[in-house]
Parts: C-alpha cells; sequence; structure tokens
C-alpha cells in the first residue's frame, strides 16, 4: 500500500529497483507531474505552503499601503502650509524670504532635511507653489522591494494686498457711529476695518452710507447701506503701527503757543507745551519736522489755516487732541523717510482721555497716516467734493461719523510722494491649488 518508496517515485512507478537509476525523458517527466497531480495526500499542506508567502505579502503591502494613505494626507497638509507662508512672505515684499519661510514651515509639520525631506519653491507672479519629497519606510514590502519610497506633494498659494485705510482698534462694542443726516464715508479702493466683536459694531443712522473696496468687521453690522456688503465675523486684525516708536519728549520749547489775527507766522519743530491754538485768520506754516504737542494738542478756530510738509505731529500728555471749528483750512503731509515717512498724526498709546476732530471739507488735505490708537475721533464731511488729498488713513480707538457731506479718503498712492507705511498693507494669503 506504500506508494512512496525510497527513490522519490510514485504510484505504479513505485516498484522499480532502487538501484536502477531512472531514465528521464519527456514521456517520463509529464507521467511524474501527472502521477503528482493525481496525488492527494498532504495537499492543503502543499498548497497553503505555497501560498503563504503570497497571502503575507498581501497583508504586509495592504498595511502599509494605509500607512501611505495617511502620510501622503500629511505631507499634503505640510505642502499646503509651506506654500502659505512662503506667500506671504512675498505678499509684504520679502521674496528673498519665501524658500526659508516654507522650508521651515515644512520643518514644524515633521518634514526636515534631516529627516531626509526637500523642500523646493517657485514664484510666478504673487503665485508660491511648494513642493515637498520624503522618503517613506518600508514595513512588510521590504521584503519583496529593496529601493525606498518617496512621497510627494504640491501646493500653490497667492496672495492679494489691500491697504488699510480705515480701521477702529477698540475691542468691543459698537466702536464705528455714523450719526448725521446723510453722511457718507468714500473709502475709495482701500479697506475698512472693525475690530470690535460687539452686536452691532459698525451701524449708521438713516441715510449714512459707507463705500470702500471691502468692509471688514469682526461683530456684525448694523443699520445703514454699506458697498460692498460686509463681511461679519471676520478676523480681529492687530494694530498694524503698534511696533512704531514713540519720539522722545525733551524739555518745553514753547509754552502755551497761540496765535489769532497774525496773518503769518512760521513755526519750527519742537517741543510745545499747552499745544499750538491759531484762530482768526492767523496763518501757520509749519517748517519740515516733529511736533510735540504735550499737554495741550492742535486747535483751530475761525478762519485759522495751518500747513507743512514732512511734518509729524505727536500728541502726548493730558488732554492732547485735535479740534477744529469754524471754516479752517489744513493742508499738512507726512514725511518721506524716515522712522515716521508715511505718519502725520501720532498720538501716544499712554494717552487714556483725548479726542479729534476732522473736517472733510473740501479745502482740507491730510496726506498720511492719522495713528490716535486710544482717541476718540469725529470725522464731519462737509461739502460733496472729492478730496484733492492723494492718500489718507484713519486708524482710531472708535469713530464717529457725522455731518451731511462726504468724508472722503482716497487710496492714490503712486501719486503722492509720502509712502504708505508697509504695516498698513492687509495681506490675503489663500491655497489656489
Amino acid at each position: 500500500m506504500e506508494r512512496l518508496q525510497r527513490n522519490g517515485s510514485f504510484g505504479k512507478r513505485a516498484g522499480r529497483k532502487a538501484e536502477s537509476a531512472p531514465r528521464w525523458s519527456r514521456s517520463h517527466v509529464c507521467e511524474w507531474i501527472a502521477d503528482f497531480a493525481a496525488d492527494r495526500t498532504g495537499t492543503i499542506a502543499t498548497v497553503f505552503a505555497l501560498g503563504l508567502p503570497v497571502m503575507v505579502g498581501l497583508t504586509g503591502l495592504s498595511i502599509d499601503v494605509g500607512i501611505w494613505y495617511q502620510q501622503d494626507a500629511q505631507i499634503q497638509l505640510a505642502a499646503d502650509a509651506a506654500a502659505i507662508a512662503g506667500a506671504r512672505e512675498l505678499g509684504v515684499g520679502q521674496s528673498g524670504k519665501v524658500a526659508a519661510a516654507a522650508q521651515t514651515s515644512a520643518g514644524l509639520n515633521g518634514f526636515t532635511s534631516a529627516g531626509g525631506a526637500t523642500v523646493a519653491t517657485s514664484i510666478s507672479g504673487s503665485v508660491v507653489t511648494a513642493t515637498i519629497s520624503a522618503p517613506t519606510p518600508l514595513y512588510f514590502t521590504s521584503l519583496f522591494v529593496s529601493n525606498p519610497a518617496k512621497l510627494r506633494a504640491a501646493a500653490s498659494a497667492s496672495f492679494t494686498s489691500t491697504p488699510i485705510c480705515f480701521m477702529a482698534l477698540h475691542p468691543s462694542g459698537t466702536s464705528v457711529v455714523g450719526n448725521g443726516i446723510s453722511s457718507v464715508l468714500l473709502a475709495n479702493g482701500c479697506a475698512v476695518q472693525v475690530n470690535s466683536t460687539g452686536t452691532p459694531d459698525i451701524v449708521g443712522a438713516s441715510g449714512d452710507s459707507f463705500t470702500a473696496s471691502s468692509i471688514c468687521v469682526a461683530g456684525t453690522h448694523g443699520a445703514g447701506t454699506y458697498t460692498p456688503t460686509p463681511q461679519d465675523h471676520c478676523t480681529v486684525e492687530p494694530d498694524p503701527l503698534a511696533g512704531l516708536p514713540a519720539p522722545s519728549v525733551g524739555a518745553c520749547t514753547y509754552t502755551n503757543y497761540s496765535v489769532t489775527h497774525t496773518p503769518a507766522a512760521r513755526l519750527s519743530p519742537g517741543v510745545y507745551c499747552g499745544g499750538i491754538s491759531a484762530g482768526g485768520q492767523a496763518a501757520l506754516t509749519l517748517n519740515p519736522g516733529i511736533y510735540i504737542l504735550k499737554d495741550g494738542g492742535l486747535k483751530l478756530s475761525g478762519q485759522a489755516s495751518i500747513t507743512g510738509s514732512g511734518v509729524m505731529l505727536f500728541l502726548t500728555g493730558n488732554g492732547s487732541g485735535i479740534a477744529m471749528t469754524g471754516t479752517t483750512t489744513v493742508h499738512l503731509s507726512a514725511p518721506t523717510s524716515g522712522t515716521y515717512a508715511g505718519i502725520l498724526i501720532y498720538g501716544d498709546r499712554s494717552q487714556t482721555n483725548g479726542s479729534a476732530a476732522f473736517d472733510g471739507n473740501n479745502n482740507n488735505y491730510y496726506e498720511g497716516t492719522v495713528y490716535l490708537p486710544t482717541m476718540s475721533v469725529a470725522l464731519t464731511g462737509n461739502g460733496t467734493g472729492t478730496s484733492s488729498t492723494p492718500w489718507s488713513a484713519f486708524i482710531a480707538d472708535t469713530v464717529t461719523i457725522s455731518g451731511n457731506g462726504n468724508f472722503t479718503i482716497n487710496s492714490n498712492y503712486q501719486s503722492s510722494s509720502v509712502p504708505l507705511p508697509p504695516p498698513l498693507v492687509l495681506t490675503i494669503v489663500h491655497l489656489s491649488s
């Protein structure tokens, strides 16, 4: 009954003598295969033994593929973040820092050069593309594949830049109020940013309107006419000029400087304790430089006028602010270079009780940034003409808009020799692919 003999043959061939060497012809091989196929002894074990490597390989491959999918999602997120980081640098004019920003971002997401990852960036216009390649470990499949696997992901991000020309910094309550019969705020080609999370945080009376390239409010908007419709619950933007240093305040150069009914007076930079006052038909001309108005501010009344180029007014101390009554005329422009380039009026951050009022009649000219981060500012629109000022920007704690005409803020930066401070450019970065 024993079919398997010492000579390793099967079935009816088992009876051959052991000492006889088999002669392997083609027919013998075919018969041997047929006998092997017909044999049922140990079939399951044989098939299992033959299929085990395949089953192990498929199981290992499925585990590795699952891991690869997870790592693929991670590297794509890292590429997205790297592209955004690069586009953010490009958006503020730092094209030389794009590659480093993308590399740093990728490292923060776990893809470092020490780990074998490479980060490549390219720039096309306002679009930054970041590509990350990184090796991925082979676990089970390393038994069958010797070459390491690599994952690769790419993402592109672009930016849009919009200058901020009107900003209310107060974090709560209603920080922008229109209370005129038909007050109009025209922010031509620039953005309005309201940081209050109040409900509402910007509101107008009947007939009041607000127009800008974009209106972003951290809370919600109330009554009034808006063009375009404000974006509610948008991101709170930090004070763009929070890092601007304050000028040093020395001894008083003048005390309680006041001019009335004088045809003309020329002033030089210095510390004006008690501020500067002009009334009647006084005409003040300011020489270029920094004017520190301590404990008094600037007060204009009657038909007084003030002019000056390359000047900055710094308001500090108790009660320093801006007050204009009557039919005053203002024609001031900010410095074109230096620390305070583009800054026309600067309110000391330590002030707690200051206020400022600006008349938007057609004769007034504010070329530069009015930065009063702790003050309540009143903008009065009188007249319907277009302001001749190339550009202005107003940043305050809270703002009230009144009057029966337009208060116009232009953004013709190219036609001005006074530069827009770079922090006033709001850069919005978004993934494009």
